[in-house]
């Protein structure tokens, strides 16, 4: 199967992530529920990226994996921290009037180009990579301890990365890893199991139980990964275990998922600039007309520029 319904996911994530970086500040209440709502798009992009990884028969060698990721995503993570750092120096000098101190220090640059620190705009995808090759070293036992207790392992791992976040060096690899591991745990379950209408139908109903939840509780700082663990995990399951029919074959699906790493990574330059504008309209503080109608464009531009770039077959590469 190739689980169309991804795309839907994707495009979801996506959307999302715009949320989490919309340039209006100062905060309100408004602007932190729903960036709060939005933050959940990590955990889905990862947990996506761990059932994608599961292969029911055989496993693909380890040297041929790691060449494979790292010819994908290291591209892509260079050239973009790079249009980010001369994006963010010349924001700094031309609007702020000044420069941040982080872009004379060189002990940033190794940060955010090795060390997956939250400071880089792209630090999911450097992440993501490390996650990916450790997984692939522990795959056998994870296949032998089955995907319950993988799925436990990953939650385990989500939990003690949330809970020490501020104090952990590689707080938000690890909180990664908790993600894509459990990902990779709803792989194993439904990619090796033929599920009938029951299961379909309980994915369903928990999923819907938590999508509520997510968006009606407002939980501790320390506790917003693990209700993200929860939200993410369950709309995978369910997502992925429902017929073609009813996700994914749609081209509009298909497009959102095509385009959603573009606007991953073009949304924080649009964010940014439309960011500016929207404070030329909008008076402070921002209500939730404001933060919707802000959210809205910048999604829009980001995905049409990312359409645009898709469309172009020498550049698609470092958008996909």
């Amino acid at each position: 199967m190739k689980y169309e319904g991804l795309n839907l996911l994707r495009g979801i994530a996506a959307f999302c992530i715009v949320a989490v970086h919309l340039n209006m500040v100062p905060m309100t209440d408004w602007a932190w529920r729903v960036h709060d709502i939005c933050d959940m798009n990590v955990g889905l992009f990862a947990a996506i990226s761990g059932f994608l990884m599961y292969k029911p028969i055989g496993m693909e060698r380890f040297r041929d994996y790691v060449k494979k990721r790292c010819y994908r995503l290291l591209p892509v993570y260079f050239v973009w921290t790079l249009v980010f750092i001369l994006f963010g120096f010349a924001f700094d000098f031309f609007v702020r009037h000044g420069i941040n101190e982080k872009w004379m220090s060189w002990s940033y640059y190794p940060k955010v180009l090795f060390g997956g620190q939250v400071s880089a705009h792209l630090w999911f995808l450097i992440c993501l990579l490390y996650v990916q090759i450790f997984i692939r070293c522990v795959e056998r036992w994870l296949r032998v301890i089955g995907w319950l207790c993988t799925l436990c392992l990953g939650f385990l791992i989500v939990c003690l990365a949330s809970f020490n976040m501020d104090i952990w060096i590689f707080g938000y690899p690890v909180r990664m890893l908790g993600f894509v591991m459990s990902g990779y745990a709803i792989g194993m379950r439904i990619k090796e199991d033929c599920l009938n209408n029951k299961y379909v139908l309980a994915y369903s109903i928990i999923a819907v139980i938590f999508i509520f939840a997510h968006l009606l509780i407002k939980l501790p700082r320390a506790m917003t990964f693990v209700k993200d663990w929860f939200v993410s995990l369950s709309i995978l399951a369910a997502v992925v275990s429902l017929p073609e029919s009813l996700v994914g074959r749609s081209n509009c699906v298909k497009v959102l998922g095509a385009t959603s790493m573009g606007v991953y990574l073009i949304h924080p330059i649009i964010t940014a600039g439309i960011g500016i504008a929207a404070k030329r309209v909008f008076v402070p503080p921002f209500g939730l007309r404001a933060i919707m109608v802000d959210w809205l464009i910048c999604y829009v531009v980001s995905l049409v520029l990312a359409a645009v770039m898709y469309s172009i077959p020498k550049v698609n590469r470092f958008i996909k």
